[in-house]
C-alpha cells in the first residue's frame, strides 16, 4: 500500500473560517482526493490552534473564558469542512491531551540536548500574529505588515530555542532537496532570507498569561503558541511511535498561506532536524485571496458575505471549483462576485451541465436510456480525437498534478470537455436523428460523448465532487472514482437526473 498525507495549518479560534481558510483546505482535500483516485492510502489532517495571547484577550472582551471560546470555535470548523464535503481524516485540538503530551516530550527531548535554554526577550511583537518582529520587517511606526496595528515592546523572562544552530543545515537540506518546498517563488524566498539574513535564537515560552500548554520543566512558563502549533502535525499522527507516524509521516505535505511559511519553512524543520526526526516532503505554500489588494481576514466577511452566503450563490462543488481553479500558487488573487459567477457559469454551466444535460435527453428520448455502441460503424476523424484527446488529457493531468500544477490540471479537463461541445455541435445528433438511417451513428456519437463525461467525471473529481458523483450515477451507476484506464465504448444505462449545474442569475 502507498501511503500519503496532506495537512492543512491549524486554524487560529479567535473568528469563524473565511475565504482564506476554506481555500487552503479545499486544496488539501483537492489533492487527498486526487492521490486517492491514483490508489493511495491519503489521510488528510486539519484542527484549530488555541493558545495564546489573542485567544485570552478575545475571551476576555467577550466575557468568557478561553476554553468556552475555543470550544465553540473549533466546533464550527468542524462543522464547516464536514458541511463543505471536506473529508479530513483527523481534526487536532491543541488543548487535547494527546498534543499536550507529544509537545511536552518533545520539549523535554530539545532540553535535555541543550537546544533549549533560558534568557530574556527583549523586542517586538504582534499579538494578532502571535509573531515576534524585528523594527527591520515593520512598517514605520512598528506597524505590522500583516495586520497594520501597532507592535507592543515585549520584555521578559524566556525559554528560547536554538535556531541559529540550525542555518547551515537547513541551507543545504533546501539546496539538496529542491522540492521541499513548493513553488520556486517560495522555495527561493526562503533561501534568500536564511542566506542573507543571521538566524536569532528564538523565544519559544512566555510568562505573563498562562493560557498554553505549561513547560514541563518550569510551570510558570507556557509554551509559546507557534512552538506548541507545529508539533500538531505529528500528535496528530499519534506521536513518532505510532503506526500513522510510520506510514505517513515520510510521505507528508503541509499546505500553507504564504504569511506563515517561514514558520514551517525554517522554524519547523529546524525543530525536527533537532529532534532528530526526518523531515516532511514538502512545504506548499500559496498566494493569498485579496479584497482591494488586502488579504482576506475574518473582517473581510462583512464584503465577501459569509461561507454558507457565498455557497447559497454559488453552491459548494462551484466555490470549491473556482478557488481550486483560479489562483495559482505562485500568485496572489482577487475574490469578486462577479468574476466567480462567471468563471462558474462559464465552465460548470454551460461548458459541463449543458453537454450532460443534452446527453441525457437525447439518451432517454431517442434510446430509452440503453447506449450500445455499433460496432461495425465505421470509424471516423471525429472518433478517433475523441479517444486520442482522453489519453492526451490524462496524461497531461497527472503530470500537472504531480507538479502541483492543479489549475492547469483542471483546464484540461476544460478543454476536453469543450472538445466534446464542438463534436456534438458539429455532429448535430438532433437533426441526424430525424433520419432513421443515421440511429447508428447518433447512438455512437453518444456513447463517445458518455465516455468522454465518464473521463471528466472521474478527473474532475478532486474540483467537484458532487456534481461527479451525480454524472457516475447518471451515466454509469457507480459512486467510485479512478484515474480511467481505456477508453471504453461499451454499451451505457443513462438515467434521468436533475440538471447538473443551474445557471446563476448574476442579476439576482
Amino acid at each position: 500500500m502507498k501511503y500519503i498525507n496532506f495537512t492543512t495549518p491549524i486554524y487560529y479560534t479567535n473568528g469563524e473560517p473565511h475565504i482564506g481558510h476554506t481555500y487552503t483546505t479545499f486544496l488539501a482535500d483537492m489533492y487527498k482526493k486526487y492521490y486517492q483516485l491514483l490508489g493511495y492510502e491519503a489521510r488528510l489532517g486539519t484542527g484549530t490552534d488555541e493558545h495564546g495571547l489573542k485567544i485570552l484577550k478575545t475571551a476576555n472582551s467577550k466575557g468568557i473564558t478561553p476554553i468556552e471560546l475555543v470550544d465553540n470555535l473549533s466546533n464550527v470548523f468542524q462543522n464547516y469542512w464536514k458541511w463543505l464535503g471536506v473529508s479530513y481524516d483527523d481534526f487536532i485540538r491543541t488543548t487535547e491531551s494527546r498534543h499536550e503530551a507529544v509537545a511536552q516530550e518533545f520539549w523535554k527531548i530539545l532540553q535535555d540536548k541543550g537546544d533549549i535554554y533560558i534568557g530574556e526577550y527583549d523586542g517586538l511583537y504582534c499579538v494578532a500574529c502571535e509573531q515576534y518582529y524585528k523594527e527591520s520587517e515593520l512598517l514605520p511606526g512598528n506597524i505590522c505588515p500583516i495586520h497594520e496595528k501597532k507592535c507592543d515592546h515585549l520584555k521578559e523572562e524566556s525559554y528560547f530555542f536554538k535556531l541559529s544552530k540550525y542555518q547551515d543545515k537547513l541551507i543545504n537540506y533546501i539546496k539538496e532537496n529542491p522540492n521541499f518546498i513548493r513553488p520556486l517563488n517560495r522555495r527561493n524566498e526562503i533561501l534568500g532570507f536564511l542566506e542573507t539574513e543571521k538566524l536569532q535564537d528564538i523565544s519559544i515560552s512566555r510568562k505573563s498569561f498562562d493560557w498554553g500548554i505549561p513547560v514541563p520543566s518550569d510551570h510558570s512558563h507556557v509554551m509559546y503558541v507557534w512552538f506548541d502549533a507545529l508539533i500538531n502535525y505529528v500528535s496528530s499522527l499519534g506521536g513518532t511511535h505510532s503506526r500513522d507516524f510510520d506510514h505517513y509521516w515520510k510521505n507528508t505535505y503541509h499546505f500553507i498561506g504564504k504569511d506563515i511559511l517561514r514558520f514551517h519553512a525554517v522554524y519547523w524543520p529546524a525543530m525536527l532536524m533537532a529532534l532528530n526526526l526526518p523531515l516532511p516532503k514538502a512545504i506548499v505554500a500559496h498566494g493569498w485571496w485579496n479584497i482591494a489588494d488586502k488579504k482576506i481576514s475574518k473582517s473581510s466577511q462583512k464584503q465577501t458575505g459569509t461561507i454558507a452566503e457565498i455557497c447559497d450563490i454559488v453552491t459548494k462543488d462551484g466555490l470549491r471549483f473556482y478557488l481550486t481553479s483560479d489562483l495559482s500558487l505562485e500568485r496572489d488573487g482577487n475574490f469578486d462576485i462577479d468574476n466567480v459567477i462567471q468563471v462558474i457559469n462559464s465552465n460548470l454551466s454551460n461548458n459541463l451541465g449543458n453537454l450532460f444535460n443534452r446527453i441525457i435527453v437525447l439518451s432517454k428520448k431517442y434510446f430509452n436510456g440503453i447506449l450500445d455502441y455499433p460496432c461495425n460503424e465505421i470509424e471516423t476523424e471525429w472518433d478517433i480525437k475523441i479517444r486520442e484527446h482522453a489519453e492526451t488529457l490524462k496524461a497531461e493531468y497527472v503530470k500537472n498534478m504531480s507538479e502541483f500544477r492543479h489549475c492547469d490540471a483542471i483546464n484540461n479537463v476544460m478543454q476536453y470537455c469543450n472538445l466534446l461541445n464542438v463534436y456534438i455541435t458539429d455532429l448535430e445528433p438532433w437533426k441526424l436523428i430525424k433520419d432513421p438511417a443515421n440511429e447508428r451513428l447518433v447512438k455512437k456519437v453518444l456513447v463517445n460523448i458518455a465516455e468522454g463525461l465518464r473521463w471528466v467525471a472521474n478527473l474532475g473529481y478532486p474540483f467537484f465532487p458532487k456534481i461527479s458523483e451525480q454524472m457516475n450515477v447518471a451515466l454509469y451507476q457507480q459512486e467510485q472514482f479512478a484515474i480511467p484506464e481505456k477508453f471504453d465504448t461499451s454499451t451505457k444505462i443513462v438515467q434521468s437526473t436533475d440538471i447538473l449545474f443551474k445557471r446563476i442569475d448574476i442579476s439576482k
